[in-house]
This record gives C-alpha cells, sequence and structure tokens, in this order.
C-alpha cells in the first residue's frame, strides 16, 4: 500500500512515518509534505492508495486540499490527523472521502488499527469489483449493484457498508422509493438535492440516498423514524408525475427482497385510488374485484384488422382502456389480460400482414405492457400500439364484399373449427367459387390461412400466458390436443411444449 503524509509539523510527521515502517514492510511511504500544496502535487503526481494530513496547515489546508484533489478526479483513501472535532470539519471531510480520523497526539496502536481497517477496505472493494470512489459514492453503487446483480453477496456488502459508513445492518429499515418513470431525468437530480438538505442534520450513518438509474428511481434507506420520515413524504412537491412507495425490511441483508416488494407496491398506480404512499397496509385495504376478460373486444378488434378500420381500431383501444379502469381490479390482472389482448392482436397482424410484421413488434409491444409502473405508462404504451396498428392498414387494400365477410367470420368464429364449406353456406355461394376468390384475393388458401393465423396466436399464447397446452389448443379451435400438437410440429418444427421451453422467458 502506497502512502504520502501531509502535516505541517515536522516531529509529527516524522514520528507517523516511523510508526508505519514499523507496523509492516507492505506499507510503503513514497512522500511527505509539510502543507496543503506540496501535499497535492504530490499526491496529484504519485497517485497513492492512501493519504495521512492534517486540517490546519500553512498555504492551504487539509480540508482544501482534499476538495481540489476530488475535483480532478482523485479516490485514494484518506485518514485525517486534527485535534479539532468540530461537526463542520467532520461533515466536510466525510463528503471528501476520508475513511478514518485520528485525533492528535496519536499512537501506535492508533495507526495498526486504521492501516488494518483501510486494508482490508481495499480487499473488499477488490472482491466486489467497486470502482476508485468517495466512500459515500461506493456505498451507493453497491447498493445498486447488489439490487441489479444477483452474484454480489449480500454478507459482504453488509460488513462493508457497516465498516466504511458505519450503517448497522442489524435494525430495521424502511425503503423509500420516488418513481419517475420518463421523467426520472427532469425530477431525479431536484428529488435527491432536497432529500439532501433535509437529511443534512441527521445522522449519516441512519441513512443512505441511492438513484437506481436503470429503474428509473431515487430511493432512500433510512432507519425507522417515523417523524423524519414523516417530513420527508411532505418535502417532495413535483409537478411531474412521481409515485412514492415504501416498504419496511427488518435488516439489511433482506434489501433484495425488500425492493422485490417496493416494486410490487408501487405498480398498485397503474390504477386509480387515494393512496399518497404505496405500502403493503395501504394496498392490504382496497377492495379489489376479479377481472373477467372481456370477450367481445377480441372479435370488435379481428373486425378491425380485418376491414382495416382506423375508427374502429381506435374505439376498441379507447373500450379496452375504459374497461380497465371500470372497477378496482388487481393491476397485475390488468397487465395479464392486456398482454393477451394484444397476443390476439399480434396474431391477427400475422395472419393478415405475415409472420415477419408481427414478429418484428412481438417484443417491443409485450414487454412495454409488461413493465408498466404506473397510469400514465400504461396508457401511453396502448396509444403507441394502437398508432403503429394503424400505420400498417394498406390504405389500397380492398376485398370484395365476399371476401370481407369470409374473413369476418373466420376471426369471428375460428375457435369453432368454422369450415369453407359452412362460410359458403352461410354467404349464398359455392365453396368451389369461394376457395377461388380467396386465394385470389388473399394470396393463400383458406385452410392455409387459417392454420397460420392459429398457430400465430397458439405462439403467443405459449409465450405469454400460463394456460396448459390442451388449453390453448381448445382455446384456438383444435379440441384434440394431439392434433394440435401434430399440426404445430409440421408447421415450426417442434412441439409446443419445445417452443415453450425454447422461448418464455
Amino acid at each position: 500500500m502506497k502512502i504520502i503524509v501531509v502535516e505541517d509539523e515536522a516531529n509529527s510527521r516524522e514520528g507517523i512515518v516511523r510508526l508505519i515502517e514499523k507496523i509492516s514492510p507492505t506499507y510503503k511511504i513514497v512522500a511527505e509534505a509539510e502543507n496543503g500544496q506540496e501535499g497535492y502535487e504530490c499526491i496529484d503526481r504519485m497517485r497513492p492508495d492512501l493519504v495521512i494530513t492534517d486540517i490546519k496547515m500553512p498555504v492551504m489546508s487539509g480540508i482544501e486540499m482534499l476538495d481540489k484533489l476530488k475535483v480532478k478526479g482523485h479516490t485514494h483513501k484518506t485518514i485525517v490527523l486534527t485535534g479539532f472535532s468540530e461537526f463542520e470539519y467532520a461533515k466536510k471531510a466525510l463528503q471528501l472521502g476520508v475513511v478514518d480520523y485520528l485525533e492528535k497526539p496519536i499512537t501506535a496502536s492508533d495507526i495498526r488499527s486504521s492501516l488494518l481497517k483501510i486494508e482490508q477496505e481495499l480487499l473488499d472493494q477488490q472482491l466486489l469489483g467497486l470502482p476508485n470512489l468517495p466512500l459515500v459514492d461506493q456505498a451507493e453503487y453497491l447498493i445498486v449493484k447488489t439490487l441489479t446483480h444477483d452474484d454480489v453477496d449480500p454478507y459482504l456488502v453488509c460488513r462493508y457498508l457497516e465498516r466504511t459508513i458505519s450503517i448497522n445492518p442489524n435494525r430495521s429499515f424502511q425503503i423509500i422509493q420516488w418513481y419517475a418513470g420518463s421523467s426520472f431525468l427532469e425530477v431525479s437530480a431536484e428529488i435527491k438535492s432536497t432529500l439532501k438538505e433535509k437529511l443534512s442534520l441527521w445522522n449519516t450513518a441512519s441513512w443512505l440516498l441511492f438513484v437506481n438509474a436503470p429503474d428509473q428511481s431515487v430511493n432512500l434507506l433510512i432507519e425507522q423514524n417515523d417523524l423524519l420520515i414523516e417530513q420527508l413524504l411532505a418535502s417532495i412537491k413535483m409537478e411531474s408525475q412521481v409515485t412514492i412507495s415504501m416498504v419496511q425490511i427488518g435488516h439489511l441483508i433482506d434489501l433484495r427482497d425488500g425492493y422485490r416488494k417496493l416494486r410490487h407496491n408501487r405498480k398498485w398506480s397503474i390504477i386509480d385510488t387515494d393512496i399518497a404512499v404505496y405500502s403493503e397496509n395501504e394496498i392490504e385495504r382496497l377492495k379489489r374485484k376479479p377481472f373477467h376478460y372481456p370477450e367481445q373486444l377480441d372479435n370488435r378488434i379481428k373486425s378491425a384488422i380485418t376491414d382495416s378500420n382506423r375508427e374502429l381500431l381506435q374505439q376498441v383501444f379507447r373500450d379496452w382502456n375504459h374497461y380497465c379502469y371500470s372497477a378496482l381490479y388487481h393491476p397485475q390482472q390488468i397487465i395479464d389480460a392486456t398482454v393477451r389482448f394484444i397476443s390476439t392482436l399480434l396474431s391477427l397482424l400475422a395472419a393478415e400482414y405475415g409472420d415477419e410484421v408481427a414478429f418484428k413488434r412481438q417484443n417491443e409491444w409485450l414487454d412495454r405492457i409488461q413493465s408498466v409502473q404506473m397510469k400514465s405508462e400504461f396508457i401511453h404504451a396502448l396509444l403507441s400500439i394502437e398508432d403503429q396498428t394503424a400505420a400498417l392498414f394498406k390504405k389500397d387494400k380492398v376485398y370484395s364484399l365476399s371476401v370481407n365477410k369470409a374473413l369476418q367470420l373466420i376471426h369471428g368464429r375460428y375457435m369453432e373449427g368454422i369450415t369453407l364449406d359452412e362460410i359458403a353456406s352461410l354467404l349464398r355461394i359455392t365453396p368451389e367459387y369461394l376457395s377461388t376468390l380467396f386465394n385470389k384475393e388473399v394470396g393463400k388458401s383458406y385452410s392455409t390461412y387459417m392454420k397460420e393465423m392459429r398457430i400465430n396466436l397458439a405462439k403467443q399464447l405459449l409465450i405469454h400466458s400460463e394456460m396448459k397446452v390442451f388449453e390453448i389448443a381448445q382455446q384456438i379451435g383444435y379440441p384434440d390436443a394431439k392434433y394440435f400438437s401434430r399440426v404445430f410440429r409440421d408447421s415450426m418444427g417442434i412441439s409446443p411444449v419445445e417452443y415453450q421451453r425454447i422461448n418464455k422467458k
């Protein structure tokens, strides 16, 4: 470990150097300086692992030196030597990444303990894959990494946070989250700044503020303190829509599980409630109703796609949105039902415009629905899908009256296994004439069109629903599950179960 000592008192400086050299040959004093300016120049040039510095020195103080080094991007560990115990010094030093304080006069035991502590921190930092950052920034980085990487050891994280910023992992914590969604870049800095100002007078070992950019949220990990939490929640007044959720954990080791519960809680902001802060207790009191899938909207979306009817498409999407908010439903039921609705839409688009058209949009549309976290996101996702669908409609697409009616019957009654002969009978034309007309205008035979439409719908249900294979077979008009599996294998080259295993997330 490379060390630079910055101390204006020569006897004190030389004494510290002798003590360090006696403790271990692995500790290398690479430079000494008698004021902050000299120290700055040595540190900037030699980039040590550790800086031991006094605070009150001529030319430039230790705090000024550390501040200047931080601006330039230096991330060494720091031990401060001081006879000052004023709060402002301690607060400023912590912001500059100070690891430890040694109060003069310094003993061999003091310096040995500090060096061992820093050595352990450097080892933990290496094991945890932490970048060289000031301690508070390291802690924030580590918390976010713990939440986004399953390979991070939570026990090692707790030990590191306890040693570096004195957080006690055995206490009960609240995690409070401000989720901003698409407004994240616009409002996150303001939220963080407001919280920091409110928390500045409280013990820094009792809270940790972290921004989870991938999750578009600002989060506060704080020891249980009802009065302070109430003040903090009241302090954030945003014009942009921000969802606040909260969860309690009994130990810091439970951080990942707590964060998962937090994400579950905030999803309730998809529906209309009077809840200001989404906690388990607030959600529990909601009286919700079961969601019954509106089958009639499936039939109407089929007509809109078949007829390239923009007005009907728009009305169906409006009605779907209205139905989702017609009662207090569980948000996951709304999402699951909407996934089914969009899967039906994709199947219809595949049958109408080809598999490639649906495949290009499948992941984007379904992922967007499954990832919504608030009502505005849900509505915007539906509007986007509606617009993209309408853009596919062919302005010059014209079917004869007979083929138009045939397509409507196919999409409305494919579950019944309606045949070409039955459709021809309903249209009062011969099956031969309908078959020839259908081939000419649609570009494929009736049987091929029907099979492709069913297989496309089956693929959506296999990936995005919890239905069994036999249930899917019945849903798409195959009463015999074995026959359905054979048809599916003929079309896709693999069985439905294999397709589900390969593609389901």
